[in-house]
């Protein structure tokens, strides 16, 4: 399989909105995902940032995503809102593509983000 080829066309079906079980599982696999190869999930020279940003926004609320993604994707996040290679392009795309509902999600997850859940998010992908 081409990555590649394969991860665009995934990403283009998500969010997925009228089977809430199946987002909920796609998101999972989502949040893992860009913990664990945020590279290969992001694309050469952060290709593919713009459409996760905008996945983001919907999905970072509970209808969307069980208690276990929330927290990865507070930490997914974070990290993209401090990461110097990434920060400012994030936080532009957050302002330009984001409705106003999707800036407030994003800002509530980020501010669940701490040690305890970096930790347990850790804990989570290494068990």
């Amino acid at each position: 399989m081409n990555l590649n080829e394969l991860i665009p066309q995934w990403l283009s079906c998500l969010p997925l909105t009228h089977d809430m079980e199946e987002a909920q599982l796609q998101n999972q696999f989502l949040a893992t995902s860009l913990i664990q190869a945020p590279e290969v999930m992001l694309g050469e020279g952060n290709s593919r940032m713009e459409q996760i940003v905008v996945i983001l926004g919907e999905i970072c609320q509970k209808k969307q995503s069980s208690a276990e993604t929330l927290e990865k994707l507070s930490v997914i996040v974070a990290d993209f809102s401090q990461n110097p290679a990434t920060a400012e392009v994030f936080k532009n795309l957050c302002e330009a593509k984001l409705s106003e509902d999707g800036k407030s999600r994003l800002s509530e997850i980020y501010n669940k983000c701490n040690e305890e859940v970096r930790q347990k998010v850790k804990a989570s992908l290494t068990a």
